[in-house]
């Protein structure tokens, strides 16, 4: 069986594998929830187009469709686990800058060094402790001064959630986005799509 047909099917196994990488994490996207077995989906996928466009099935096919669908479904499932972080990472950043135009606004209303106190002791103090802003340091409050030019701007509106959102964006190294793409029932479901890309287009 080679020749052309394993050619072809190595083209159909290339193409279907990028529609399903685009599907999945589509999918995992509009529903908000994983759905395991769309890897299997993916599999099938592959294995279908392999078979289809070669116009038969071979050995050469089903390793060139397993290859295509383990490719899809890590890259799908990488995808997926990106945009999941990315959307955490913005809810984290969006609630930080509500607090940040908060305190803004209350730094911009202490008129002295008593009032700073109180606020900066406020903000240090942790959940079961009551402020002390005896304990705030004059470099503590030189520091706070420093930053009241911008914090005015904020205060004033001046400061877009936008803008706070691209100074303050996260970026997940890959490695970690990666470690986290996958568990042990992910692994079954690849398991499964790879060997189903192979069963469909594969000889015997």
């Amino acid at each position: 069986h080679s020749g052309p047909s394993d050619l072809r099917g190595i083209l159909g196994a290339a193409i279907a594998g990028l529609v399903g990488m685009l599907i999945w994490p589509g999918l995992i996207i509009a529903t908000n929830t994983e759905i395991g077995y769309a890897a299997w989906g993916v599999g099938a996928l592959v294995g279908l187009g392999a078979k289809t466009l070669g116009r038969g099935e071979s050995d050469g096919m089903g390793l060139a469709a397993a290859v295509a669908a383990l490719i899809a479904i890590l890259m799908g499932q990488f995808l997926a686990t990106r945009h999941a972080m990315n959307r955490f990472a913005d809810g984290l950043i969006d609630m930080a800058y509500t607090e940040h135009i908060a305190y803004a606004k209350e730094a911009v209303a202490a008129q002295n060094d008593g009032q700073i106190r109180t606020l900066l002791a406020k903000y240090e103090a942790e959940d079961d402790q009551s402020p002390n802003p005896s304990a705030i340091s004059e470099q503590q409050i030189s520091e706070f001064k420093k930053e009241l030019p911008k914090l005015k701007k904020a205060a004033g509106g001046q400061v877009s959630r936008a803008e706070y959102q691209r100074e303050h964006s996260m970026n997940f190294p890959i490695s970690f986005i990666l470690k986290n793409s996958f568990s042990l029932f992910t692994l079954l479901w690849i398991f499964l799509g790879v060997g189903t890309a192979y069963r469909i287009a594969g000889a015997g």
